[in-house]
């Protein structure tokens, strides 16, 4: 599902902590790795999903095209957070040719703005639980967020061809790298900086998605407080405890309580997801994002949902000439969105 859309396979992933660029050739047999890069999102530029600072976002998206010299025509972005919202809605069964109409009313029910606030979206889910309704997924996205994105992309000189949802692309992602059934119930945690995306997949599509409002940056915020120190000498002490450098106990300690704080936040996602489906679990769960470099965390996450390490590459063939296999596998966690950018616009 796509705002905007053009053909081009170039994902740009704008995160509070880093940004990552990935660009992808398609052939009819294959999908090959051109590109891949990742540069740090200037401090408090974005925010929970949206773009606080346009002209520092643009520098660094302009260093970071030039750096890998990737073309800047077609390339696709993802809105999260507050700047979208994704519902599933259930209506009496219409026309299909009226149902664009019929949702301007009907997402005033779910749609916590303004309908001249944002962009309507909509996709007609396979299935519905009455057979005399249609089970739709109403997306809406914020117009100032649209707008921000086109003005960011007018700074950096690149042309902004489709503008989609984190969900959707990681949706695309897992979509193009793994063998499964429409039977099959699956989700998929994205753990970012600020936010856990939480996408639920069941007869191959998206049935649910929710951003959870904790990430990477919360465990940064949990050791500031408990030891008394600035926002920085925590990130360091994090990212130190998680190279398997040596730290004070108390950070290791305080890490460990923040997993629980955690999967509390997951646990209530899943729950809510569960009672309102009257859904029984999950086939499989898959686990990606930057912040599974938290120490304990996949380990947790493998101990409590029975996780594995979502591959955005496992079907995807590298370019040997512009592409080291090594650096692949280190950005592996934080591309899974750029990934499934870059193969949706070659879907269109």
């Amino acid at each position: 599902m796509q705002l905007f859309g053009s053909k081009k396979l170039i994902g740009l992933d704008i995160g509070a902590n880093c940004i990552k660029l990935i660009e992808l050739s398609k052939s009819r047999k294959s999908i090959t790795l051109e590109q891949i890069g990742l540069i740090e999102t200037p401090d408090k530029s974005y925010v929970n999903g949206d773009i606080l600072n346009i002209e520092e976002i643009s520098s660094a998206v302009t260093e970071l095209f030039a750096k890998h010299k990737v073309g800047k025509k077609g390339v696709g972005v993802a809105l999260n957070g507050a700047q979208v919202v994704v519902k599933k809605i259930s209506i009496p069964k219409i026309d299909e040719k009226l149902l664009a109409e019929q949702l301007k009313w009907e997402a005033e029910q779910y749609i916590p703005y303004e309908l001249n606030e944002v962009n309507l979206d909509y996709n007609v889910l396979k299935y519905s639980d009455d057979p005399a309704s249609m089970s739709i997924l109403v997306v809406a996205a914020l117009r100032e967020a649209i707008s921000k994105n086109l003005e960011m992309a007018t700074m950096s000189g690149i042309s902004l061809e489709a503008i989609d949802v984190t969900a959707f692309s990681l949706f695309n992602a897992f979509d193009a790298n793994y063998d499964y059934s429409e039977t099959d119930r699956i989700v998929i945690f994205n753990i970012g900086a600020q936010l856990t995306n939480f996408v639920v997949i069941e007869n191959k599509e998206i049935v649910f998605c929710r951003d959870i409002p904790v990430g990477g940056q919360s465990y940064t915020q949990e050791i500031e407080n408990a030891l008394g120190i600035g926002y920085e000498e925590a990130e360091a002490l994090k990212i130190s405890a998680s190279n398997g450098e040596e730290v004070p106990e108390e950070v290791i300690s305080t890490i460990t309580m923040a997993h629980d704080f955690f999967c509390e936040e997951i646990n209530s996602t899943i729950e809510f997801f569960l009672n309102s489906t009257e859904s029984s679990g999950f086939t499989s769960s898959y686990v990606t994002g930057g912040g599974l470099k938290v120490f304990g965390l996949y380990e947790k996450m493998v101990k409590n949902y029975k996780v594995k390490r979502l591959d955005p590459f496992l079907k995807i063939e590298l370019n040997a000439k512009s592409v080291n296999a090594s650096s692949v596998h280190k950005l592996s966690d934080f591309s899974a969105v750029a990934v499934g950018l870059a193969i949706g616009m070659g879907r269109k």
